[in-house]
């Protein structure tokens, strides 16, 4: 890697999502081409992990929207999305303080789409 931003602030950018409050399993190549979606779209599987472990979430959502959208589009959608990733997983993780994992999770994409650049 070249010297750059990325580059100095790495081991910063890797500490901030691994030291987390709220960790989740990750995938760890949550690309679109890993997961199976049924033809109505409500059923999906994931496949192909290459790395399964704890985890920031954040990490699978940035490198998912990256292999869905180009990096303008992600940015232009990225609150809408985000909505909709944070709806739907509210509604699957009733039992943890919800909002403080909502507010930690939105502040780290910026950091987890750093990382997966």
């Amino acid at each position: 890697m070249e010297d750059s931003w990325l580059k100095t602030n790495a081991s910063r950018i890797d500490s901030a999502l691994n030291n987390s409050t709220y960790r989740t399993f990750v995938h760890g190549d949550a690309k679109v081409a890993n997961f199976c979606f049924g033809q109505n779209r409500s059923n999906v599987a994931a496949l192909d992990f290459q790395y399964v472990g704890g985890g920031c979430g954040m990490k699978d959502v940035a490198y998912f929207i990256s292999s869905c959208l180009e990096s303008d589009d992600a940015a232009k959608w990225e609150s809408q999305l985000l909505d909709t990733y944070c709806k739907e997983l509210k509604s699957r993780v009733p039992d943890v303080e919800f909002r403080k994992l909502e507010s930690e999770w939105r502040a780290l994409y910026p950091v987890a789409w750093a990382d997966f650049v």
